[in-house]
């Protein structure tokens, strides 16, 4: 992000020579496979919604519980909304939907690898991208996730991770950057 070159420029990680030069290498997606064009359903799950998805691996950087939490939230108030889960970690992710009370004809767990997840992504409305707290790693971090969920039309929820993710998501007018 351009808060972490702007870090480096300060000397933050140790002093640069007068010549040295930084450039913050932005974000990107590939708009020829991202886009909001929905091809046949990968699922007929898909089909009925809304759907809020959480994508993504169950690591300490996304605050998947609380993502989680938000989304049981969203189902409790929207007796049509249901709830996707694209993860390699399905076992895992069962387990904590499963102790949330998340009903199974509301839930969809997939594990789809990266080079399909540009055909699941154009089905969701609300894609779940809650970080972590502000720390050194996340302040560099600029999740190409909210790219690819712009292009496919994903609405993002986010929080955390760092102030120009919810700059990114308040700038595009289509997605909620929450407080807290």
């Amino acid at each position: 992000t351009e808060l972490a070159a702007e870090d480096i420029r300060r000397g933050r990680f140790g002093k640069l020579g007068a010549e040295t030069q930084s450039v913050c290498i932005p974000t990107c997606v590939d708009y020829g496979k991202f886009s909001c064009e929905r091809s046949d359903a990968p699922d007929d799950f898909l089909r009925e919604g809304p759907i809020v998805a959480y994508v993504g691996s169950l690591n300490p950087s996304y605050e998947y519980r609380v993502s989680l939490r938000l989304a049981k939230l969203i189902l409790d108030r929207s007796p049509n909304a249901r709830f996707l889960a694209l993860t390699s970690q399905v076992a895992e992710m069962g387990v904590l939907v499963d102790e949330l009370g998340i009903p199974d004809d509301r839930r969809l767990i997939a594990s789809v690898g990266h080079g399909e997840i540009h055909r699941w992504l154009p089905w969701i409305d609300f894609g779940l991208m809650l970080l972590v707290s502000p720390n050194d790693a996340k302040r560099a971090s600029m999740p190409t996730k909210l790219g690819e969920f712009f292009a496919a039309g994903v609405t993002p929820i986010s929080y955390g991770g760092n102030s120009e993710v919810a700059e990114w998501v308040n700038r595009a007018g289509g997605g909620l950057a929450l407080d807290d």
